[in-house]
């Protein structure tokens, strides 16, 4: 919920009026006096922080009684956004954002019209087989189970219908990764593009997108002689507070805060896109000349990758060296050529950022069949070695 400064949000269970400088009025309807002659109303201002008005709004509509109108009409999509999302105003602005899409993309749409003291764990279960991904799903699922948890617990609902509930099933996800030609072709196929600095670090650092919408130039040391390297400091997520602001956040671990050594190759490309005079300000900027955000770097990926149809709605605008993949999957690329040319995994995760090695174990490296063909010859080899010293014929 966002409550600009100077203005009163009203919903079905209140409203929030944001003073400025850290106050709130928050009052809440509460139907009338036994004689019918007097109107009951919460009214209050606090000082504090929006999550500390919603609070207050919450207990002013227990305080009220179920039976109030507020409560009785109270949709499970309105008590989501209005009670439960406030409580994670704390947490990094790259996880409250992907909160507040799912809140908004889906838990609208399928629970808008459901109300939340009627929710029954067959109904839940109906409408998240309505999602046709199942990532998206899952999402949904863990966004009900900690709001009707937290609507138990605050007494907005008598019991809690999330836990027989089965939370969906999603497919491991198994990135597919580019070979080292195929790295290369996409690097010329982009050379000369907005996006070509982000495919370029993408690929030859392993960095996440948040994190090259991050850099400055000042980040990037290209001397002219020595190793070239750059530093990473933030991530950036574009501009989704509630005043326009732009969102930039710490690294997501204490190891994402690290100095990524840059490859020749990618080091003297960069030195040609930044000319001969060193340059401060964004890395990566827009069509408009200011800081690119994930997002529009995301879309002018799928754009250039043949995923936006011409004219005829039948033929791609561009025809990319190689099949369509995600633009993060240029991140599993790097980990996996890294890991193939013989790097130690803890290098790799360390270079990655990760918070630790089973991260990159587990969801970033996907050792190719030359990978694996040479762990098979050296067991042979040392198979061949054994033989030899007990006097078998190796076949």
């Amino acid at each position: 919920m966002v409550v600009a400064k100077g203005k009163r949000l009203r919903s079905e269970l209140g409203s929030i009026e944001d003073l400025g400088n850290g106050r709130y009025r928050v009052v809440l309807s509460a139907g009338w006096s036994p004689d019918g002659k007097k109107r009951l109303k919460f009214d209050e201002t606090i000082r504090g922080t929006r999550k500390d008005a919603q609070m207050l709004l919450a207990r002013f509509a227990l305080k009220a009684g179920k039976s109030a109108t507020a409560l009785k009409n109270l949709t499970v999509y309105e008590f989501v956004r209005e009670a439960w999302l406030p409580t994670k105003a704390d947490l990094r602005p790259s996880s409250y954002h992907g909160y507040e899409l799912t809140v908004e993309n889906h838990i609208k749409s399928l629970f808008g019209n459901v109300k939340l003291a009627g929710l029954l764990p067959y109904t839940v279960s109906q409408r998240l087989g309505e999602i046709e991904n199942k990532g998206a799903a899952k999402n949904v699922y863990k966004v009900l189970r900690n709001a009707m948890k937290y609507a138990a617990q605050t007494g907005f609902l008598d019991n809690d219908p999330m836990p027989s509930v089965t939370c969906p099933k999603v497919p491991k996800y198994d990135a597919r990764v580019l070979t080292a030609d195929e790295m290369f072709a996409v690097l010329d196929y982009f050379r000369g593009d907005l996006i070509e600095p982000a495919v370029l670090v993408a690929l030859s650092c392993g960095l996440r997108r948040s994190e090259i919408c991050g850099l400055d130039w000042q980040d990037i040391k290209l001397p002219k002689g020595g190793r070239c390297e750059l530093e990473v400091k933030r991530g950036y997520h574009g501009k989704r507070d509630d005043k326009g602001e732009e969102v930039f956040e710490d690294p997501k671990s204490e190891r994402s805060n690290r100095t990524v050594s840059i490859p020749g190759f990618a080091a003297r490309r960069l030195l040609e896109i930044r000319g001969a005079t060193p340059r401060i300000g964004a890395f990566l900027n827009g069509p408009s000349g200011k800081r690119m955000s994930p997002d529009t770097l995301t879309g002018r990926w799928r754009v250039m990758m043949g995923q936006r149809l011409g004219r005829d709605k039948k033929t791609p605008t561009h025809t990319p060296p190689v099949d369509y993949l995600p633009f993060k999957n240029l991140r599993h690329t790097h980990a996996t050529i890294t890991l193939s040319t013989g790097v130690n995994i803890v290098d790799v995760s360390r270079r990655l950022g990760h918070s630790s090695v089973s991260v990159t174990d587990t969801f970033y490296l996907r050792p190719g069949r030359a990978s694996d063909d040479a762990a098979a010859d050296a067991f042979d080899a040392l198979g061949k070695k054994n033989l030899h010293k007990r006097g078998k014929r190796i076949g």
